[in-house]
């Protein structure tokens, strides 16, 4: 199996972070970015799942 490159992520937060925010940001910054599309689609998955895991809020 392929070793998993995981996205660098600030450390956890004490107080609750809103994950569509966050997963709202990432889109943005896809949008600016279009050269970059297929990362950014990887890192908001990464935070789709990072969020379902309830690690953030």
């Amino acid at each position: 199996p392929q070793p998993q490159v995981q996205p660098q992520l600030p450390p956890p937060r004490r107080e609750p972070v809103q994950c569509n925010e966050r997963i709202a940001e990432m889109n943005r910054r896809r949008n600016e970015s279009p050269s970059k599309t297929i990362a950014r689609q990887r890192i908001a998955e990464y935070f789709k799942q990072y969020c379902s895991e309830g690690r953030f809020g």
